[in-house]
């Protein structure tokens, strides 16, 4: 988490880095004061949002509190960050019930189509002499088991490749999930006044920080910081 005077700067930086290296940048903070907030509209961090290439999407402040930034993205999202990655990742629950929807107007589609080939071979067979209609029937009746048959491969086709991308989110999902590691332990998640802690810049002796794990939470004390500087 960037703060504090100059974190302007390392606000554009982070964008700037984070550009043509991500599906989508969001750029999130929680709500405070005018002053709080005046990193997100300086001219360096708003010129870096509307010079990304990336989608931004803006998560500053609350819903009344307004950035520059929020003018230069390309989605304005409503805090807290959580609801800006619903907004960039598709739901899977919509996704099923878009795979259930389809489903069910391909098999009314199909119904409907095989029904006006069947009314159509009931008028031939009622016009037409006994034997022509046999083989005209024949040759319909052949149509409609090909055409039957051609759209069951197509639904049966169309659902296996929404399942795939089922799964895919499924599993993109887990992926993005941060208490995954911690879940399969050798790993914990350490916050700082409730923000997820990923660098050693953001921390700095004396910090109190909370320590999460799989079965249980602990807080503790920095003393030390070390900066590697080989990354």
């Amino acid at each position: 988490m960037f703060r504090g005077p100059g974190s302007e700067h390392q606000i554009a930086d982070a964008i700037r880095a984070l550009d043509g290296k991500a599906d989508v940048v969001i750029v999130g903070r929680g709500g405070g004061s005018f002053e709080d907030l005046l990193s997100f509209n300086h001219p360096e961090v708003v010129r870096a949002v509307s010079a990304c290439r990336t989608p931004v999407v803006s998560a500053v402040g609350h819903e009344v509190d307004t950035t520059l930034i929020d003018y230069a993205a390309d989605v304005r999202a409503p805090t807290p960050p959580s609801a800006a990655a619903e907004l960039v990742v598709p739901d899977k629950k919509e996704l099923k019930q878009e795979l259930v929807t389809l489903k069910q107007r391909t098999s009314e589609t199909a119904g409907r189509y095989l029904y006006r080939f069947h009314s159509d071979i009931e008028d031939f067979r009622l016009r037409l002499r006994p034997d022509r209609l046999r083989v005209q029937v024949s040759r319909e009746q052949e149509y409609m088991n090909e055409m039957r048959e051609r759209i069951l491969m197509l639904v049966c086709r169309d659902c296996e490749r929404r399942r795939m991308i089922l799964a895919t989110e499924k599993t993109r999902l887990a992926g993005l999930d941060p208490y995954g590691p911690v879940q399969r332990g050798g790993y914990v998640l350490v916050k700082k006044d409730g923000f997820l802690i990923t660098s050693a810049g953001s921390l700095s002796p004396d910090d109190e920080v909370s320590l999460g794990f799989s079965d249980g939470s602990a807080r503790a004390g920095i003393h030390e910081v070390t900066h590697d500087t080989d990354i």
